[in-house]
């Protein structure tokens, strides 16, 4: 019924749309940034081949209706936990509408933490955008804490 698998090649249309409607829903929270429709797939291709990077969809009943992409970076140099200088991050979540509510991101979410500790990584990050109270109840859910606030001025 439900299969959470790392993502292919044959999947970079469905996942654009996918971005797109994410996109339009961080819009509507206020994210200043928009999506670059023009490179989206290449970037995509080049995380899928990437292996500092993790692209999981969900597939519900053989349609593919969710995503989470994930990457592994340095920290800043003079930073260490447990004394690695590697950072996990959760970069994007995103479940359609209709298939929310069946904890396919929590399952995406686990099956990330596994493919993190499998490469190392001791800590992981995700930004939330402070209107996103589902997302941020999301990630407390699963055992995430709030460290910090991202502040950013447009000039």
């Amino acid at each position: 019924m439900l299969l959470i698998r790392t993502a292919r090649e044959s999947d970079l249309d469905v996942l654009e749309g996918l971005y797109m409607d994410l996109y339009d829903t961080l819009d509507g929270f206020g994210l200043p940034f928009s999506l670059d429709l023009n490179s989206i797939k290449d970037i995509l291709s080049v995380m899928l081949k990437s292996k500092l990077c993790c692209v999981l969809v969900a597939e519900y009943k053989g349609t593919v209706c969710g995503f989470l992409t994930a990457g592994i970076a340095r920290m800043d140099r003079k930073l260490k936990f447990a004394g690695e200088s590697t950072i996990g991050t959760i970069h994007d979540v995103y479940i359609a509408p209709d298939y929310r509510e069946k904890h396919i991101a929590a399952q995406m979410l686990q099956k990330a933490e596994t493919w993190f500790r499998d490469n190392g990584v001791k800590i992981i990050e995700s930004n939330i955008l402070v209107e996103n109270r589902v997302s941020a109840a999301f990630f407390h859910k699963n055992g995430y804490k709030e460290l910090a606030r991202i502040v950013y001025k447009e000039l």
